[in-house]
């Protein structure tokens, strides 16, 4: 009787072991919950076949944002995240200014950007913008689109009235 229960107990064991190790618990769903540090990694999810990507336009590739108003902060950073696997893919820093172009770069498994790699990446993604001070940023982002937006060619233009308070 022991061993029957004791066998019975490490197969739920191991079930549950082998339900944690699938599941994805770093980010809780939320591309804002990941640590925001702008570093230097090894290979990460850059936005390149996935997402109904085309693996044909390589350019590297700028977002501009036009008609910013409203922000107190000098700088901002922005990150574009998959919806449906919840991982960012892109995102730049600058100046903030009316109209900001980013050069987009690679995220990074820890949820920034490697300012050495640009992105190149194609698809539809939704993009988070935060108040920074120096490229540092963390927490959610301040304001996001609701919607995706289509990366398709070399420069994605958006008008600043896409972007509302962020809401996951």
């Amino acid at each position: 009787m022991k061993n029957k229960v004791f066998s019975m107990v490490m197969a739920v064991l191991l079930v549950v072991g082998f339900l944690l190790v699938s599941c994805d618990m770093g980010n809780n769903g939320n591309p804002a919950n990941n640590n925001n540090e702008n570093n230097n990694n090894e290979n990460n999810d850059n936005g390149n076949n996935d997402n109904g990507n085309n693996e044909d336009n390589t350019d590297p590739k700028k977002l501009v944002i036009t008609g910013i108003s409203g922000i107190s902060s000098s700088h901002i950073v922005v990150m574009l995240w998959d919806d449906s696997t919840k991982k960012y893919v892109a995102g730049a820093f600058a100046d903030l200014s009316e109209n900001v172009t980013f050069q987009l770069k690679n995220s990074t498994p820890q949820g920034g950007f490697d300012p050495s790699q640009n992105w190149t990446g194609t698809g539809k993604y939704r993009i988070g913008l935060w108040e920074s001070t120096g490229g540092n940023f963390s927490g959610n982002p301040k304001f996001s689109t609701q919607q995706e937006v289509n990366f398709s060619t070399e420069t994605t233009t958006i008008a600043w009235t896409s972007f509302s308070a962020y809401q996951p």
